[in-house]
């Protein structure tokens, strides 16, 4: 299996033998490319219609369950729709709260924490977080951030879940998808509620659309 923001990945990926793509558009919360999910992903089922392909990137109940598969998709991968249950333990509450807050309108796509890390991620990656005071001062400011990268970097050693994140400065991700997150439920709850309504807009909405009677 195989994550792909892009159509050269993606070439490569299956070139490689990969037996299954996940084509993520940029509304994933993480890291991500810069392509809208439909319009990659049906550029993707279309240029490898033999290769498996899941769908990431702003999926969270099941209307957007429903649309991936009619656009080509077997199957979907979730994310911040799962961040918010029990089940996710690394995942402080405060972090949960804002997910449950977040009509998906306050993330921003960046590099700033990526900067700050000093990892290599490639060029055309960056990060969905939430936006906040950090992400605001260093928008477009990228240089300068290289700079002084330094004075951000946690201690070397640093438990990254040890203490609650701060809403102004700390790296909280999420996707746009959190509007349709409005409580902490369990995992199973959440897969069980979105596989249930895109089955009922997958038999109901294409008779609508084409005029004919429900059965």
């Amino acid at each position: 299996m195989c994550q792909v923001q892009n159509y050269k990945d993606a070439e490569a990926a299956v070139a490689a033998g990969t037996d299954v793509l996940v084509a993520q558009g940029n509304e994933a919360g993480g890291h991500t490319g810069t392509m809208g999910l439909l319009p990659f992903l049906t550029g993707i089922v279309r240029r490898y219609p033999e290769v498996p392909v899941l769908a990431a990137g702003g999926i969270g109940d099941g209307r957007t369950l429903a649309a991936v598969l009619t656009a080509g998709a077997d199957g979907a991968w979730l994310g911040t729709a799962l961040l918010a249950t029990p089940e996710a333990v690394e995942v402080h509450d405060i972090h949960k709260r804002l997910i449950v807050e977040s009509y998906g309108d306050d993330t921003v796509w960046t590099r700033a924490y990526d900067i700050v890390s000093g990892l290599p991620w490639p060029i055309g990656i960056g990060e969905r977080v939430r936006r906040n005071r950090f992400t605001d001062e260093w928008s477009e400011r990228e240089a300068t951030l290289r700079d002084r990268a330094d004075e951000f970097r946690p201690a070397e050693g640093a438990d990254p879940f040890g203490a609650p994140p701060d809403p102004d400065i700390s790296e909280i991700v999420y996707g746009q998808s959190a509007s349709f997150v409005d409580g902490v439920r369990p995992a199973a709850d959440v897969v069980r509620a979105i596989s249930d309504e895109a089955e009922a807009v997958l038999d109901s909405r294409p008779r609508s659309l084409l005029g004919r009677p429900a059965t």
